[in-house]
């Protein structure tokens, strides 16, 4: 397994990066920043990645994922966010597979990248007659291929990947813009409209809104557990608005 551990303050994480080197994690560690960033990632895709706690850790999650994915397109990569405990409650909204308190023991640390490991993104998901496969640019609707620009796969995907799960347009923006995030939830509308287009009926009856609050992919509950995704995104409330 290979661990990434993203901060300005390693000293800080030297007890956790001697847990996982003592059970036979290979950990590398990367300041914030493109360019050292593009370097540790030339040793190829990490299993997870931790990101330190900084100003913003939820910014700069997004702002890695995006170096990531370009780096290693398709790769299963599952991110932990590190914080002091007073910020975990704010975080436990974000779309990422877990949240642990910085100063937890390195035992804790371990198990829960083990968790995150286990649990990473799969390579495609199968979402009753939706499939998605953002490895080989490959959306098929009930067996028919369906043409979708780098964009909206890469919104469609993280939809797959919270189904019933409501995503604001901030979360969505950083996840699928990284760091050229829009200002505006405006494009995000304007894309998720062009995406519901594009899946035709489908995406009409399935890709809906939460007043004032973001974005849902519905699905069967049966079909969604069937995947064996969990999310810490808030759940879908009872109002809704296709």
């Amino acid at each position: 397994m290979r661990v990434l551990i993203v901060t300005s303050r390693r000293e800080q994480f030297g007890s956790w990066e001697e847990a996982l080197q003592r059970a036979g994690v290979e950990v590398i560690t990367a300041a914030p920043g493109r360019r050292d960033l593009y370097r540790a990632l030339r040793a190829g895709a990490p299993d997870v990645v931790i990101v330190g706690d900084g100003d913003n850790p939820a910014v700069a999650l997004e702002e890695l994922r995006a170096v990531v994915a370009r780096q290693h397109v398709g790769a299963s990569v599952a991110f932990i966010i590190s914080a002091r405990r007073t910020r975990l409650p704010a975080l436990a909204t974000e779309a990422v597979d877990d949240v642990v308190d910085v100063n937890a023991t390195p035992e804790e640390a371990l198990v829960r990248v083990q968790r995150a490991a286990a649990q990473r993104d799969p390579s495609s998901i199968e979402l009753g007659e939706l499939v998605v496969c953002p490895a080989e640019a490959q959306v098929l609707l009930a067996g028919r291929r369906i043409p979708l620009s780098a964009l909206q796969l890469r919104l469609l995907w993280h939809f797959a990947l919270y189904p019933n799960r409501i995503l604001t347009c901030e979360a969505l923006g950083r996840r699928v813009w990284g760091s050229e995030a829009p200002a505006s939830s405006r494009r995000v509308n304007i894309c998720i409209r062009r995406l519901r287009e594009r899946l035709g009926a489908f995406g009409r009856e399935r890709l809906r809104s939460v007043v004032g609050q973001g974005y849902y992919l519905a699905v069967p509950e049966t079909v969604a557990a069937a995947t064996g995704r969990t999310s810490l995104a808030p759940r879908l409330q009872n109002r809704t608005e296709p």
